[in-house]
């Protein structure tokens, strides 16, 4: 069944169909959308600018003047460092948010949940476990930044790190790091703060890292030259075992080898193909006769054949003017004839000859074009293996030059004097101070109602396309023709009969002469007798899925308008199980039907 096209209009319609569907859901999700925005909390949002450079000296980053603003890996190291919990300890720290969090919000309680109270008892717990393993060992210093982790403290640096936003201005170093919050006070306040806890965080990192630098630099410096040697032996060895030295010219004459084998290959096979159309037609013309050979222009054209021609034709002559002089018996007829005879005899000789020599051509060229290709398919591995060859000493060279490149540049950093001192230079800078915010930023009320409505929008009329598509009724005529792929012959309303139990209830179309149910029987009746080109359908079957559906009404009532047209009208109630045509007609069911024709009982009058 072909699908029918789907047209704009065809999507107006559903949409007009489902207006109610459509305006509910939107009514529903713009209300909902207007009351959270407007009974939501006003946040306020802080920020400050600072400009965050690398050190140019740094030994990590010796080879670069200052980051790229492209270098995603330093802008997202940054950010992180900034949104870590070390910060945000310090952040609650220095403002003594344990003590000072309730000015800001009176209405709010330090209330670390259970979870969290039970967390930090557990961390303590082991903490202490390992100053207790750690005494008889060697003592391990606290790391930079080291807070008592508190429930309160937990809590507070939870709701830092939940606030602060770090966002890279494009194509520049500068870095606006935001806080969210209730109060605009408290907001700038953490704003300003936390740059001052970022440097702090930073110096802490660079001079715990000064001390193991020269020894981590030294340390790797080491791998790097073993490495180094390592590879530049594997090189050496892989270069003798696979004869390196003389491979490049070796792989640059190869190309030309191939050309040239790939040229005689192809002419080596449009010559085979030649001789073996000459060849088939030989062996033909040998399965035939032997005078089929002679129509070969290959042997025809040979020149001893055609010189043997010339003379049996020349002799043939002979014998022609000798026989309007003599007889058969005579000397020179009898030599003529045997002169010709032999002339045939090495005719017949020399086309063999010609014919095994074709053969033999042949079988010649396909042994050149097989061991052309042979050497074609030679070379190419050849060549195949001489990259694979070529391309592991390019790799083991890069591994190489890359080996060597890393060595000489620890190295080099390792004769720098003042590594430590310039590596603990924090080259972050204020550019703007966040002010106290006097406007929200959140909620954004104009574009949550847009948002409202363009989502409720939306979202119903996706809800109406979605219901229709779960809907899989037919309620019109269209959908019908649509759905089964059938044509629609006519619309009958549903008819409606009461339980009074008359017989002639069901038989509209005899009793009701001008009922809108009985022209609908007509129509059906016209569109039946129409639907054949030739001439009238002479059997049909009126059935439907499911009992209690109209079939025996419409087959009687059909049956009904076509005898009123003049026609004869046998009707057969196919119903085995509850048949009622015998009720409708008020006749006897006992004098056999349907069922006992089929069984053999009753005969066809």
């Amino acid at each position: 069944m072909q699908e029918r096209e789907i047209h704009i209009r065809d999507y107006i319609r559903l949409i007009s169909k489902r207006k109610s569907t459509i305006f509910t859901f939107f009514l529903v999700t713009f209300l909902v959308v207007v009351i959270a925005t407007f009974t939501a909390t006003p946040k306020y949002l802080a920020s400050t600018k600072v400009l965050i450079e690398t050190n140019e000296t740094d030994p990590l980053y010796a080879n670069r003047s200052r980051y790229s603003p492209v270098d995603l890996q330093f802008i997202e190291t940054q950010i992180q460092i900034i949104t870590s919990k070390s910060v945000a300890r310090k952040v609650v720290k220095n403002l003594d948010l344990e003590k000072n969090y309730q000015s800001y919000f009176p209405d709010k309680q330090i209330s670390p949940g259970f979870l969290q109270t039970v967390t930090a008892k557990i961390k303590d717990f082991i903490k202490s476990r390992n100053k207790i393993a750690a005494q008889d060992t060697v003592a391990i210093p606290a790391p930079p930044g080291d807070v008592s982790e508190t429930p309160a403290n937990e809590w507070l640096t939870k709701i830092i790190i939940k606030g602060i936003k770090v966002s890279p201005v494009k194509d520049s170093k500068v870095f606006v790091i935001s806080f969210m919050s209730e109060n605009p006070i408290f907001a700038r306040q953490v704003a300003n703060n936390v740059v001052k806890a970022y440097q702090e965080e930073l110096l802490e990192l660079k001079t715990a890292a000064s001390g193991v630098t020269i020894s981590w630099m030294t340390q790797k410096a080491d791998e790097e030259r073993q490495k180094l040697k390592e590879s530049e032996a594997f090189l050496q060895q892989y270069m003798r075992d696979n004869d390196i030295v003389t491979i490049e010219d070796r792989i640059a004459v190869v190309p030309q080898r191939l050309s040239e084998f790939s040229s005689q290959l192809s002419r080596a096979e449009a010559r085979r193909k030649e001789l073996y159309s000459i060849y088939r037609q030989v062996q033909q013309a040998t399965n035939e006769s032997s005078s089929s050979l002679e129509a070969i222009p290959a042997i025809v054209s040979d020149s001893s054949i055609q010189e043997i021609r010339n003379n049996i034709r020349q002799v043939q002559q002979r014998i022609t003017e000798l026989s309007e002089k003599y007889g058969p018996k005579h000397p020179l007829m009898v030599s003529a004839l045997s002169e010709q005879d032999r002339l045939f005899e090495k005719k017949k000789e020399e086309i063999l000859r010609v014919s095994n020599s074709i053969k033999n051509e042949y079988e010649l060229a396909q042994a050149n074009e097989d061991n052309l290709r042979n050497l074609l398919e030679k070379t190419k591995a050849e060549a195949l293996g001489m990259n694979e060859k070529f391309v592991q000493y390019q790799v083991l060279k890069r591994e190489v030059d890359s080996n060597r490149a890393m060595y000489e540049a620890l190295f080099s950093r390792l004769k720098e004097q003042n590594v430590t001192e310039e590596s603990q230079n924090v080259n972050v800078w204020v550019v703007e101070k966040a002010d106290t915010p006097i406007l929200p930023t959140k909620p954004n009320k104009k574009m949550n109602i847009l948002l409202g409505l363009v989502l409720g929008l939306c979202g119903g009329i996706g809800l109406a396309f979605f219901i229709e598509y779960l809907d899989n009724t037919i309620k019109t005529p269209e959908e019908a023709e649509e759905r089964l792929g059938i044509p629609l012959l006519g619309v009958i309303d549903r008819c409606k009969f009461g339980k009074s139990g008359e017989v002639a209830e069901e038989l509209i179309s005899l009793y009701e002469k001008h009922s809108a149910n009985v022209e609908s029987f007509k129509a059906l009746r016209t569109s039946l007798l129409l639907s054949s080109s030739d001439k009238p359908p002479e059997s049909i079957v009126v059935t439907s899925m499911m009992p209690g559906e109209g079939k025996t009404t419409i087959s009687a009532n059909l049956a009904i308008t076509i005898a009123q047209t003049g026609q004869r009208v046998l009707l057969i109630d196919g119903d085995m199980r509850k048949p009622r045509l015998h009720k409708i007609f008020n006749l006897d069911n006992r004098v056999g039907g349907l069922s006992t024709y089929l069984a053999g009982v009753a005969k066809s009058t």
